[in-house]
């Protein structure tokens, strides 16, 4: 929600297609952001928030909860819309009819991949991290769960968002460039603050 709020600031179209959090919440969460109010202020004037999201862009945003959604689903959308972002909310939870969970990922992450390069957009996609990354600052490669090689493989850039306990306490979290094909490899893990209230990080 972060990433699409600065996508929406720049102009542009965002499909969102969320199969993991109810649509309600994403859309109020998105509000909060773009407009940096919380949710009961934004719920105290619904009117003055629809006419403030109009001018942040949010006719732009396009969010279809999927239950948990397939490829033919997915190729239709991007063929109505034409956004020129596609995130995934969450990648393992598409229907690619394979029932070995790691093939099943693998093949996620590779339609995923094929449907941005069709269409001509950039596509995120979001998964889980694996046991091995519990109580983990910087996440590495293996840490994916259900996959070594094939979701990596198909990625630019893949980023590990590492916790533990203090951190979370503290809202705050690691990222790891794990895989980065963008800026040379640069892979210096960074930490972030989350604003849970503005749904903000920084």
């Amino acid at each position: 929600l972060n990433m699409t709020a600065s996508f929406l600031h720049q102009g542009y179209k965002v499909l969102y297609f969320g199969n993991e959090d109810p649509a309600a919440d994403i859309r109020l969460r998105l509000m909060t952001r773009l407009l940096s109010r919380t949710e009961e202020q934004i719920r105290e004037n619904m009117e003055l928030a629809d006419k403030t999201l109009e001018k942040r862009n949010a006719h732009n945003f396009i969010f279809v909860e999927g239950e948990p959604g397939n490829r033919r689903e997915l190729e239709a959308l991007m063929d109505e819309h034409q956004p020129d972002i596609l995130i995934v909310d969450q990648v393992r939870n598409l229907d690619m009819d394979e029932d070995n969970r790691v093939l099943q990922l693998e093949k996620a992450e590779q339609f995923t991949r094929n449907l941005g390069k069709r269409y001509n957009a950039l596509t995120i996609s979001f998964t889980q991290a694996g046991g091995s990354a519990e109580g983990k600052l910087v996440l590495d490669m293996n840490d994916v769960d259900y996959s070594n090689t094939g979701m990596q493989a198909s990625a630019d850039l893949m980023i590990g968002i590492g916790t533990n306990p203090e951190y979370t306490d503290n809202g705050q979290r690691v990222m790891t460039c794990v895989k980065n094909k963008l800026t040379n490899g640069h892979k210096e893990p960074f930490k972030v603050s989350i604003d849970h209230t503005y749904n903000r990080v920084y």
